[in-house]
């Protein structure tokens, strides 16, 4: 932002500044700083843009129920629950939602939470979930908890890559 600004100021001044800053050396660097922050602008504009897509976060804030394909992008964590029954989490991206007799595209990283039962598809594999959707905090990176009810259903398996990348995960 100072880069930017010093530099509409050496444009405003006219040439005499202008040609000061290009024989001292300092012209390009601060080109260089403007540019970079308006592609950095244009890419967290961008950031926002796929995260409100779909209308995830508007539907967690309602705490919708929905019905969700998805791709596993975590790893399980298993924590201790009420009584005996654990409680797992697992990253995925929620690719289409249906929700309220709506169906949306979007590409959503959420938190799934429920059963060991979510612990069960393998790395990268795309599943169907059932459950409530629920917001995060406004810091975090997913767009929604969805608290998972039932087991999910395996639509695909991971590819050979991802199946490869699995094993060398677990080794």
């Amino acid at each position: 932002v100072v880069a930017a600004l010093l530099l509409l100021a050496a444009f405003a001044a006219g040439r005499p500044v202008r040609r000061v800053l290009r024989r001292s050396g300092v012209l390009g660097p601060l080109l260089l700083a403007a540019v970079l922050v308006a592609v950095l602008q244009v890419a967290a504009a961008g950031h926002g843009m796929l995260r409100a897509r779909g209308g995830v976060e508007q539907l967690a804030a309602e705490r919708a129920a929905v019905t969700a394909v998805a791709v596993i992008t975590g790893d399980p964590v298993v924590l201790a629950g009420r009584g005996d029954r654990p409680v797992v989490l697992r990253e995925a991206t929620i690719l289409v939602l249906d929700a309220r007799g709506l169906r949306r595209d979007t590409s959503a990283p959420v938190l799934l939470t429920g059963d060991p039962a979510i612990a069960e598809p393998r790395w990268r594999s795309t599943v169907r979930v059932r459950g409530r959707l629920g917001p995060t905090e406004p810091a975090d990176d997913r767009v929604a908890t969805v608290s998972v009810s039932g087991a999910p259903q395996v639509l695909e398996s991971p590819g050979a890559v991802a199946s490869a990348a699995d094993r060398v995960m677990v080794m």
